[in-house]
């Protein structure tokens, strides 16, 4: 699950054309925190679920389908 979290962290990243420390600063956040959970090492996104929405102007439920593909 985490894996498929941090893919579309990725593509929500690239789609706002910003870096991964553009990202995590938006979010308040370490980089290294970030690019963890980009890529699926973490669940920490769960956590930052809100933040992660409000950054990249996504619903919940915009995740949560990414969960399931």
């Amino acid at each position: 699950m985490d894996k498929q979290v941090g893919k579309s962290l990725r593509g929500f990243r690239k789609k706002m054309k910003l870096s991964q420390s553009a990202a995590a600063k938006r979010m308040n956040i370490s980089q290294s925190a970030y690019s963890r959970m980009e890529r699926g090492e973490t669940n920490g996104w769960a956590t930052y679920l809100e933040r992660i929405c409000h950054v990249f102007h996504v619903t919940p439920e915009e995740i949560c389908q990414s969960i399931n593909k």
